[in-house]
Parts: structure tokens; C-alpha cells; sequence
């Protein structure tokens, strides 16, 4: 997947991956830039590495420590720019 993929190919794969840390089948269309996995998903830190792992793998990049900010990763649209910025 390593090739350049633009913003909604990106945000379509994370989407997925979403859905499948979440196991409940629940609707994660409506998921946005401004959407914050914690409060509005019920992510918690386990879900949240699995998150990274599930990312990691599939875009095939290594977050660094600097990208590790929870803050900057429980927001969808912070967690694609990381994304984009290490593909």
C-alpha cells in the first residue's frame, strides 16, 4: 500500500481499520477530522495501540515517538495527517 495514496484513500482504509479494532459493527461513516475516538468511539489505550499496530501494518510506516501523542492520535483528522506524513 506503500504507494501515494491521497487523503480519502487514506481515510477509507483508516475507516476500516476502525471498524475492526471496534468489533461492534458500528457505523463509522460519519467519522470525520473532527472526530475524537475517545469520547465519541469509547477508544481506550488498548484499542488505541491496536489502532496503531492495524495501521502500521497495513500502510506499512513506523509512527515515531513525536507522532505518539495521544491527543493528536484519538483525533481522526490528526491521526490521518500522521499517516500521510509518514507514507
Amino acid at each position: 500500500i506503500r504507494s501515494r495514496l491521497n487523503k480519502e484513500e487514506v481515510t477509507s482504509k483508516v475507516k476500516e481499520i476502525i471498524s475492526g479494532v471496534l468489533e461492534q459493527g458500528e457505523n463509522v461513516e460519519n467519522i470525520n477530522d473532527d472526530t475524537n475516538l475517545l469520547t465519541d468511539y469509547g477508544f481506550d489505550s488498548i484499542m488505541l495501540v491496536e489502532l496503531i499496530s492495524e495501521i502500521e501494518d497495513s500502510f506499512d510506516i513506523m509512527f515515531s515517538d513525536e507522532d505518539m501523542d495521544i491527543e493528536k492520535l484519538y483525533s481522526f483528522g490528526g491521526l490521518i495527517k500522521c499517516i500521510i506524513k509518514n507514507l
